[in-house]
């Protein structure tokens, strides 16, 4: 699964893919954004993301931060100082 969250213009925005879109249809059906896809990947192998943006992005970004690594909780911290300074 690759996560990327960025933060610009005052907003936040979850950008997160992988092979299979079960899990993110359910992401999208519990907290919003869309699912696009079925884009195939260099290697010819399929590939969905669920993008997500806004207050709520960062509502989500708080709900699983207690089960998130050290080093994601570092990013999310990131994330969060830069909303509120904005």
């Amino acid at each position: 699964m690759k996560v990327l969250v960025i933060f610009g213009e005052g907003s936040v925005r979850i950008d997160l893919g992988q092979a299979h879109p079960f899990i993110l249809n359910k992401l999208r059906d519990l907290f919003g954004g869309s699912v696009y896809g079925h884009y195939k990947t260099p290697k010819g192998k399929q590939h969905f993301r669920w993008i997500f943006t806004g207050p709520r992005a960062l509502g989500f970004l708080l709900t699983i931060y207690s089960i998130m690594s050290p080093k994601r909780k570092e990013q999310i911290n990131k994330v969060v100082k830069l909303y509120k300074e904005h």
